[in-house]
């Protein structure tokens, strides 16, 4: 596999792949044409940047709708050319493979990002010249590949009918960080993987662990290039120096420019996305701001799946795959609506999401929706349904030098297991098995309650720094004592919403309102659910230093005394909404 960088002489990809699609057919049903025919090339650009593309057709004459595929990885490189390309030609499409500028065989110089939508046009433009092309283009891709859908969904192009796009969204910000928090896992392990040589290579485990963990270790962040590569990466020091939503640098230019693209898009947009999935957050707000004749349009299924499309963990997850393998049959079946006017036997204008813990799928029109909630009290250890009468606090130190663990999560990769895939929901630590972590745990539920939508937490805290991290992570606890994570949160005292940013007094009271990510969740009868507070998760979030500087640029730290108040005025408390 050395034509396309592979550096593991030890496993055979083709082996795996042809694994991974065993029945695949089966799926699909017989194809329509059998034999096709694929040629290479380059389509040269304004600038003179020369773009690799692969070609995949029918081998008749004719012109064909065209799906179309951006990509900058060598691994998604190999899956189109061996799986996509062939498949979706035999079943009569013109499939474009597009390597986008820097990165498998284009030219050019990478930049995450920013030349998407420059780029993007001038390959739709020149598809539209192509004899092969019938008229009619739809998009495909996940992760980055989503990004490049978007980048170019605003254009009104005469050709793009439809995009399919997968664990993606809009909202830039959320990509990198939660609330002042940068998402350490998730950057430092992508970031890794496209700097210096590594571009080019299938990185496969323990090398991207070994990656991953010499990412995490560097101090100050901002010097990651330096210390993985010997040379500074301009692009990653801006997203760890741009903590906060309010900075000019999301609020302003590129970023801004693909947060508003959604207010322009005229075109059905087929979401996939996963409840344990990175970017579910921005995906589901992208989908939520469409025009509303978009959506009536559009569909969004929602597997229990990982950024990997996959599951983990420690759960069952039966009836699970609602789109088939390599998501082919869902996109399959879209496409040939879309772009043929075939029949499509699916409900538009609704999303679709897996109940987790149950095994089962509900369907709501338009959007997630709750009929009621259920509102718990912090009281001592315990969790209640009725606001103790008497105000009372509690207080741990967190060390920066000491963090606590991820354990399971929205992860882009496995932190604690080399050969792992991301963890989904795990078994968490024990009660009381950390001082810095509190945990508020409820009685047994009398009757199943089914989470739908997004959980919130109102907590009243104080610190004795000016600027800190506190968590909060939501969890089952089953009848024989074990614990799983179902969402976890983070924020710095200083973001106490979504949208506004205060600087904090030391020891001032704060009520901090958590928003947590959406979920479709089954809590069973017997089993309890629990409530931890912290002020760390890492990897999954960097450390806090407790100092104001940016986290990236400081070698600074020091201990906080955190203290959580509850009872009376202080009504702190977490709130499920039921559906």
């Amino acid at each position: 596999m050395e034509e396309y960088g592979f550096n593991n002489d030890n496993i055979n990809l083709v082996e795996i792949m042809s694994q991974m699609t065993a029945g695949l057919a089966d799926e699909l049903g017989p194809f329509r044409y059998e034999e096709i025919k694929d040629e290479e090339g380059f389509i040269t650009l304004s600038d003179g940047v020369k773009l690799h593309f692969h070609l995949f057709l029918p081998k008749e004459e004719g012109s064909w709708p065209v799906i179309l595929m951006r990509n900058p990885y060598m691994a998604n490189n190999m899956i189109n050319n061996l799986i996509y390309g062939p498949t979706f030609a035999k079943f009569g499409y013109a499939y474009l493979n597009v390597s986008v500028r820097g990165c498998v065989d284009s030219e050019g110089d990478f930049e995450p990002f920013v030349n998407e939508a420059k780029d993007g046009k001038e390959v739709l433009d020149w598809i539209e010249k192509q004899s092969w092309c019938n008229g009619a283009l739809g998009t495909m891709g996940e992760s980055y590949l989503g990004h490049v859908q978007w980048a170019v969904s605003g254009l009104h192009h005469p050709i793009l009918k439809t995009m399919y796009i997968g664990v993606y969204g809009v909202r830039g910000y959320h990509f990198f960080y939660r609330r002042g928090m940068f998402r350490t896992e998730l950057n430092d392990t992508w970031t890794s993987q496209m700097i210096g040589d590594h571009l080019k290579e299938f990185i496969m485990p323990p090398k991207l662990f070994e990656l991953q963990q010499q990412a995490y270790s560097v101090r100050p962040q901002i010097e990651l290039g330096e210390q993985l590569i010997g040379k500074p990466v301009p692009w990653f020091k801006k997203w760890a120096t741009q903590n906060f939503e309010t900075d000019d640098y999301w609020q302003k230019g590129f970023w801004k420019d693909l947060y508003n693209v959604v207010d322009e898009i005229d075109i059905p947009i087929h979401f996939q996305g996963g409840w344990f999935d990175i970017f579910l957050r921005s995906e589901l707000e992208s989908y939520r701001r469409l025009p509303k004749n978009v959506r009536e349009k559009s569909r969004f299924v929602i597997e229990p799946y990982s950024h990997s499309g996959c599951v983990g963990g420690c759960l069952d997850y039966p009836n699970a795959d609602a789109l088939g393998k390599f998501q082919i049959k869902g996109a399959l079946e879209w496409f040939d609506y879309q772009l043929k006017g075939m029949e499509y036997n699916y409900d538009l204008g609704v999303v679709e999401g897996y109940v987790i813990r149950d095994g089962s799928w509900k369907k709501w029109k338009d959007d997630l929706s709750s009929e009621t909630s259920l509102s718990f009290y912090l009281n001592k250890q315990k969790l209640d349904k009725t606001l103790p009468i008497s105000e009372s606090s509690v207080s741990y130190l967190y060390d920066p030098s000491n963090p606590v663990e991820t354990r399971g999560g929205n992860l882009l990769s496995n932190n604690r297991d080399p050969f792992g895939m991301p963890e989904n929901s795990v078994e968490q630590i024990k009660v009381g098995e950390r001082a810095d972590v509190l945990s508020f745990v409820s009685n047994p539920l009398e009757e199943d309650v089914t989470i739908v939508g997004k959980m919130e937490a109102e907590i009243f805290v104080s610190s004795d720094v000016e600027a800190t991290a506190f968590t909060v992570k939501v969890m089952e606890v089953f009848e024989d004592g074990t614990s799983v994570n179902i969402l976890d949160d983070i924020t710095d005292i200083r973001c106490i919403d979504e949208t506004s940013i205060e600087e904090y007094i030391p020891n001032q009271v704060r009520k901090l309102k958590f928003e947590l990510l959406d979920t479709c969740w089954k809590i069973n009868a017997g089993s309890k659910i629990r409530l931890d507070i912290s002020s760390s998760n890492f990897p999954a979030y960097h450390i806090h230093p407790n100092v104001k500087e940016c986290f990236a640029e400081t070698t600074n730290s020091k201990i906080a005394h955190q203290t959580i108040y509850y009872g009376g005025i202080f009504d702190s408390k977490l709130i499920i909404p039921l559906g």
